[in-house]
């Protein structure tokens, strides 16, 4: 509820308020990372599910302007063997942002192209790990707020380039696969962004 209340109050103070064709969407995202520091084997990356809200509302002939929020992150299987045991370890790192975007709609037969770009502020993080060996399974969890973050150098700011294609169900329905490639680097020191497919139902307010 209180992110749902977070929307809202974003979504009027950039002036997209509940009105006629004001577009409601949901869905989920497959998010990464990565960069010229990201050693994808080392790691064991793989992508990470998250969650993503918002409302749209086009402002002048095919663009569009929107708020939300936006789970990315990444995760991570690795699988080693140390002395005839396998030792595995699994592990997720989601990063929490509100998000503003805009974007331009390019209408091509059945289909909406649309491209634009997106801006995120951090709200927190949250690490879990847990490594299973010799019969034995330990866990561990963190939570990182974002005084936490800023005091260990992570980024504030999220921004990237965005580009998808929407169908439209019909007048009120559509569906929506898009891609945003990061621009920031997560850390002040290190080369590492997100990268994140975004699929998504929309619901237009008639």
């Amino acid at each position: 509820m209180r992110v749902l209340r977070t929307v809202l109050v974003l979504s009027l103070l950039l002036g997209i308020s509940f009105a006629q064709g004001l577009l409601v969407t949901g869905g989920v995202t497959y998010s990464t990372i990565d960069g010229k520091d990201v050693e994808e084997d080392e790691l064991g990356l793989v992508s990470s599910i998250g969650l993503i809200l918002g409302v749209d509302k086009e402002i002048n002939n095919g663009l569009f302007a929107g708020v939300g929020y936006v789970q990315r992150g990444y995760g991570m299987d690795i699988s080693e063997e140390f002395f005839g045991e396998t030792i595995t370890m699994e592990g997720s790192f989601a990063l929490n942002y509100l998000s503003a975007h805009v974007y331009k709609v390019f209408p091509v037969n059945m289909l909406q192209l649309y491209g634009g770009l997106e801006l995120g502020y951090f709200l927190s993080a949250k690490s879990k790990i847990e490594m299973s060996g010799g019969g034995e399974t330990e866990s561990q969890e963190e939570t990182i707020d974002a005084s936490d973050w800023k005091d260990d150098d992570g980024t504030m700011l999220d921004y990237g380039v965005l580009a998808g294609v929407r169908y439209p169900v019909n007048e009120q329905i559509s569906v929506s696969l898009s891609y945003v490639f990061g621009l920031a680097d997560l850390a002040k020191d290190s080369e590492v962004a997100n990268r994140s497919i975004q699929i998504t139902a929309g619901y237009t307010l008639p």
